[in-house]
């Protein structure tokens, strides 16, 4: 089967959608770009579910430093609202944050 490569987006069979992301504004080497099918250097991933991932990715993991928007991470304390949305700026490694 071939493999994506180059730049762009790809969305799996869970509708997420992992996308190559511009470059402006950080270093040339770590311009996104799809290798064998996985995405490297600067991404992101907008998940069905509307959490969103943008940050670094080696071998199509997040690795390195990165944000995570939670749509609807925990139970509101506000009548108003069934779920708050939390974010996480960090580290991560091997897909997982870190630190």
């Amino acid at each position: 089967m071939d493999q994506a490569d180059g730049s762009g987006q790809i969305e799996d069979a869970n509708k997420n959608l992992f996308q190559v992301e511009s470059s402006m504004g950080i270093d040339s080497s770590l311009r996104g770009k799809i290798l064998n099918g996985r995405l490297q250097n600067q991404c992101s991933i907008s998940f069905y579910n509307g959490d969103k991932f943008i940050g670094i990715f080696k071998d199509g993991r997040p690795n390195g430093k990165g944000t995570i928007t939670y749509k609807n991470s925990v139970v509101s304390l506000s009548t108003s609202v069934e779920f708050e949305g939390g974010v996480y700026e960090g580290d991560f490694r091997n897909g997982r944050r870190e630190g």
